[in-house]
């Protein structure tokens, strides 16, 4: 039977424990209603890490439609049966004076700016959602103390909200996970279950949008305009009620549609089958979420750049972005192939000396760029 406390302040203390111990911990957020993705968050967490912990809290201040609160679907005996299933090692919750002591009601809880990551695509169409996920993980990321916290890339804004914010936070780590799919592609989302059969059949479009506008990229075409109506083209076939079907340099976010020829990108989906309302999103030139964060974190790009010896994770993921671009495709190749490896073998003695042999690969390519 899994641990279930039913505080953030007694999670924190069994954290406190762990840490104590020796003990890394992998921490999974949540708001229950798991699926395939949030399994694969805490497969990863619990792998990666000596500990795994996750919370399960339906958070009112992300929801700026009550109809959407209401309906949010909600079955937490499920939902720990499938942590347990997950080996998740302990589960919190908590009421909302638990998070926010003192606040009464959700209209007194201060809630925080989501930062300069807020702005534009959700924020436009669910304001206030992204600053009402910054408050509520802030809290979290408290609770829980030293961590690597692992989130999906579908909600790649949200992502890079999270981020943002963790660097407020000594030892707080965010790892971007790759989007767990469907058969057809549709990113799974606790969402999926209040489709019908038809708004099922639609909604499968959202992934083919993505993916029209990774094979234009494909063939050279840059120009952010042409990109959009690519997409907005796939989903109005499908009948598909688009909110956004947008671009973004994910390396250089901005609140507005960028123009003209682009160097990197983020293709960005957002759409309403019925009354559901499904996002995601891509790396249309193989960009990668993971990767972005790993840029975004300073020690990551210094272990890459820098080390050969001293064993890190942020030298394998930052190779393949850094190469395929900028070294012989052999070597990317290579790297890619490396990384894939490394993630079968984490934990295992091998583990150490591949992150040895990439690092100094790694290295070597720098040289020779010099």
């Amino acid at each position: 039977m899994i641990l279930h406390h039913a505080t953030p302040q007694a999670a924190g203390r069994w954290c406190d424990e762990q840490r104590a111990a020796g003990r890394s911990i992998g921490f999974v957020p949540t708001m229950g209603a798991l699926h395939a993705g949030h399994l694969s968050l805490l497969r990863r967490a619990k792998r990666e890490n000596d500990s795994c912990c996750a919370s399960l809290f339906v958070n009112p201040l992300q929801f700026n439609d009550a109809e959407d609160y209401a309906s949010y679907p909600r079955d937490t005996q499920k939902d720990l049966r499938m942590f347990a299933a997950a080996a998740c090692d302990m589960v919190f919750s908590g009421a909302l004076g638990d998070f926010f002591p003192g606040a009464g009601s959700v209209a007194g809880i201060p809630v925080k700016n989501a930062g300069p990551f807020g702005r534009g695509l959700e924020e436009q169409f669910r304001p206030g959602h992204l600053d009402g996920v910054r408050t509520i993980v802030e809290k979290l990321f408290a609770a829980v103390g030293p961590c690597r916290a692992y989130f999906g890339e579908k909600d790649f804004q949200q992502c890079l909200v999270v981020a943002d914010l963790a660097r407020q936070f000594d030892g707080v780590e965010v790892v971007a996970c790759p989007t767990v799919r469907e058969a057809d592609g549709l990113a799974c989302s606790s969402r999926n279950v209040l489709l019908s059969a038809d708004g099922r059949k639609k909604a499968a479009a959202i992934y083919r949008a993505l993916l029209r506008a990774k094979k234009l990229w494909d063939e050279n075409v840059r120009d952010a305009a042409h990109l959009r109506r690519a997409m907005d083209e796939v989903l109005a076939a499908a009948g598909v009620a688009v909110e956004y079907a947008d671009l973004r340099d994910p390396l250089a976010w901005s609140g507005e549609p960028p123009a003209g020829e682009m160097q990197r990108a983020q293709a960005l989906v957002a759409a309403r089958i019925g009354k559901v309302r499904l996002i995601d999103t891509a790396g249309i030139p193989g960009f990668g979420a993971m990767l972005l964060f790993q840029w975004m974190n300073p020690k990551g790009w210094v272990m890459a750049v820098g080390s050969v010896v001293l064993v890190g994770e942020y030298q394998v993921w930052l190779a393949p972005l850094m190469f395929t671009a900028i070294a012989p495709p052999c070597v990317g190749v290579w790297l890619v192939a490396g990384n894939i490896i490394r993630n079968r073998i984490i934990g295992t003695p091998l583990e150490k000396h591949l992150n040895r042999i990439f690092g100094a690969l790694l290295a070597l390519s720098v040289l020779m760029l010099l």
